[in-house]
């Protein structure tokens, strides 16, 4: 029996949707991972100290500030 061009589409993307559907996308696992975010025109919360923050925001004129997600995550885990 031949499967349609269309229905072999749609088969590898149910499969595809369905192993990724339980997936955390990285960027959110990461987001809480660091207490310090800078704000430079972008937010990057990246930073175990804030000293290493304001060393990076200074030289791009930003500012630093507590990760929001940082204390979530510890008290969740």
């Amino acid at each position: 029996m031949m499967v349609s061009p269309m229905k072999h589409f749609l088969l590898i993307f149910a499969a595809v949707i369905s192993v990724t559907s339980d997936a955390t996308p990285a960027a959110t696992q990461r987001f809480g991972q660091y207490p310090w975010c800078s704000s430079t025109g972008y937010s990057s919360c990246s930073f175990d100290t804030y000293s290493q923050c304001m060393e990076t925001a200074r030289g791009l004129s930003g500012h630093c500030y507590q990760n929001p997600a940082y204390e979530y995550v510890r008290r969740r885990y």
